[in-house]
């Protein structure tokens, strides 16, 4: 290895540090690895920041930046227990399928430690025989933010993202190998598990203990004849849950079900309060009310575009549903999950921000099994907003609202003075500026004047 020379001229006092023996980081600073074709870029905080153009062994929290320029690296990645990293991904290969008959891990995450993992570019990582593409042990925690791509591929009987193959004398889930908790916030990630594992979540032998959270971004979750996000062969422990709460997602789990319980069938907790979802279930899903959702196709009449972002729109179904990241499957059709029941007229809602046009069930609408509802264009002021009720006495602000929604306070000027979840009824809240703009995530806003 070489140091490479290549660095900005402001930050010369910086100079980036050769990683020391066996690519251990054992003292605060910044490192760089060279092959001499990457030098250090201006894109990020050099003095925060660990550059390596190969993986490494992480002892010491810090911002770890990992650059392949396409091509393999040849050693894995490994977070140390306990540390907490930011580690950007920045068009990484890693691919230890070829240790077959050892196995190695390609990306791992110690018990304890926690890791916000930022993608740029498109990144690929392949699992050896027996390992997750990204291990997230028990106790530790993965993050996953950022725009770029991610293709995270699990070795024999691993998952793509979250656990190995477990030990295979284990006989009861008292003793399962478990994994930790995930969460995705964004970006593009294909997840795929080995045989007998899941895409996201469990690997054979493997309870997953920890909570897999969907905030947003496309995920396209596959198992290997288990569920894409959740359990695998040989136990899924009981008391972890699945939560999503929007992106769009695309789940299989070839004989069994796209999202839910391995075998044998120990179900986890899954809530549903947004997103679009192509996938079935090993079980009913809630949201957190805990009443039962079902699937629905929403189609506008004239008929939406397919692959259609659905971010800026807010949808209502007896309460409120987020879109972040969302999106119409290739025929125009959204696949949400809305409360059983029946709907009357204009009581779904889809609201675009910023307009006054809006989407609605024209008539009695029945969400029981697959149910299929048509929203027609509509003008002017919705049912939900209609029945929205703002006032104030003195310093308190009253707000009554028909369903369940997040609300957002701000000043004349923009700056939020508050934010909550307000469940349906009346709330109220201090009047901290005599005049306030009230916005609900269902798509109102309203004007007060505090004390009238």
């Amino acid at each position: 290895m070489k140091k490479t020379t290549t660095i900005l001229v402001a930050l010369l006092l910086f100079a980036p540090k050769i990683i020391g023996e066996n690519n251990i980081i054992s003292a605060n600073g910044i490192y760089e690895y060279s092959n001499g074709s990457n030098s250090l870029r201006g894109d990020y905080e050099l003095d925060t920041t660990i550059v390596l153009d190969e993986a490494s062994v992480v002892n010491k929290n810090g911002i770890y930046k990992y650059l392949s320029g396409g091509e393999s690296l040849g050693t894995p990645i490994q977070i140390n227990a306990e540390i907490e990293a930011t580690v950007i991904l920045d068009g990484v290969t890693i691919d230890m399928a070829s240790t077959y008959t050892t196995g190695k891990h390609t990306f791992r995450i110690l018990k304890g430690a926690s890791v916000n993992l930022i993608l740029r570019g498109d990144n690929r990582l392949k699992g050896g025989k027996n390992f997750a593409a990204i291990e997230v042990h028990e106790g530790a925690s993965l993050t996953i933010s950022g725009e770029g791509k991610l293709t995270a591929i699990g070795g024999e009987g691993a998952a793509g993202i979250g656990g190995g193959f477990g030990p295979e004398s284990v006989t009861n889930s008292s003793s399962t190998w478990k994994s930790g908790d995930i969460t995705i916030n964004s970006g593009t990630i294909i997840a795929k598990g080995g045989d007998l594992a899941s895409g996201i979540g469990a690997g054979i032998n493997n309870g997953s203990s920890g909570t897999i959270t969907i905030n947003g971004g496309t995920i396209d979750a596959e198992g290997g004849n288990f569920a894409g996000i959740g359990g695998s062969y040989r136990y899924i422990s009981g008391g972890n849950s699945i939560i999503i709460n929007g992106g769009h997602i695309t789940a299989s789990g070839g004989s069994e079900a796209g999202i839910g319980a391995g075998d044998p069938i120990t179900a986890p907790t899954i809530k549903i309060t947004g997103g679009t979802i192509e996938s079935t279930f090993s079980h009913p899903p809630t949201n957190w009310n805990m009443t039962i959702l079902r699937p629905v196709m929403l189609s506008v009449s004239p008929a939406w575009q397919g692959n259609s972002s659905l971010s800026d729109y807010h949808l209502v179904g007896k309460s409120a549903y987020s879109l972040k990241d969302a999106k119409t499957d290739d025929k125009g059709v959204a696949h949400v999950w809305l409360p059983t029941g029946i709907y009357a007229p204009g009581e779904i809602v889809l609201n675009k921000i910023g307009e006054k046009v809006y989407y609605s069930n024209s008539n009695i609408a029945r969400v029981e099994d697959d149910a299929s509802i048509i929203l027609e264009i509509r003008t002017g002021i919705s049912n939900v907003e209609k029945s929205v009720k703002i006032y104030s006495s003195g310093k308190t602000i009253y707000i009554d609202t028909p369903i369940s929604e997040q609300i957002s306070v701000y000043t004349t000027t923009g700056v939020l003075l508050n934010r909550f979840e307000k469940p349906a009824g009346k709330s109220t809240i201090e009047a901290l500026a005599p005049i306030v703009i009230i916005k609900g995530n269902s798509g109102w806003v309203k004007k007060l004047v505090a004390g009238n």
